[in-house]
């Protein structure tokens, strides 16, 4: 399926279209934008980071970290917000970016962490739940946390022991603190306890307001979590 983005180079373009932004298009990511009537699926927001990667980056780069999170998530994780940056993984850095919408972070990964969405190499949803719950803030961990169990069936034992042979990353003892916390939450939840509260609380900034968990299978269905704030 093609979408009907557009991408501003140049100055006088990137004026253009943040004048036309809020009346006739919404900013999906960086410079891309999209007009209204452009669903903001997962789809698009892949079609929307394949513009803003350079060739240069090399044909192994991956999305990942709190790209990863939008991507797989979209308003549910930003508040409606269009992210500014691209976190870009890669294992050998080909070459310095001019300073831009995409960062480049080094990192080797396993064949299992990467998926392939629309021609989009990201980060799967439960290596970048790990992967937030060591890096995001708490609160917009534990935010991305709920929205991938929500969504894709992401557990939180599942994340705990993806911690606990990750050894030595940046993080991980913190992350690991924080995902044992929301497995009580969930726990909580599941039994009545008053911990497992903000859990069962929908997101209401744009989430998926399916009630079921859907397995990680389901992933090609695509989030209808409506348009961003620009």
């Amino acid at each position: 399926m093609s979408h009907h983005l557009f991408l501003a180079v140049g100055d006088d373009e990137k004026r253009e279209l943040r004048r036309m932004s809020g009346r006739d298009l919404y900013r999906v990511v960086g410079d891309v934008y999209a007009p209204f009537d452009e669903p903001f699926t997962l789809e698009l927001r892949c079609a929307a980071l394949q513009l803003l990667i350079p060739a240069a980056v090399g044909p192994g780069a991956v999305v990942g970290l709190s790209s990863a999170a939008w991507l797989y998530c979209g308003a549910a994780v930003s508040a409606g917000v269009a992210p500014e940056h691209v976190e870009v993984l890669v294992e050998y850095p080909r070459s310095r970016l001019p300073a831009g919408e995409v960062v480049l972070r080094q990192a080797r990964l396993p064949a299992a962490d990467v998926w392939c969405l629309h021609g989009l190499r990201v980060t799967t949803p439960l290596r970048t739940a790990a992967d937030v719950a060591c890096f995001l803030l708490p609160g917009n961990a534990r935010a991305v946390l709920r929205q991938l169990r929500r969504a894709y069936g992401v557990e939180p034992d599942e994340v705990r022991a993806a911690l606990e042979v990750a050894v030595g990353r940046r993080g991980v003892v913190a992350g690991r603190r924080l995902v044992a916390g929301w497995q009580t939450s969930v726990l909580g939840a599941a039994t009545g306890d008053a911990v497992g509260v903000e859990d069962a609380v929908h997101l209401a900034d744009g989430g998926d307001h399916m009630t079921e968990v859907r397995g990680v299978a389901h992933l090609e269905r695509e989030l209808a979590d409506g348009h961003p704030v620009a």
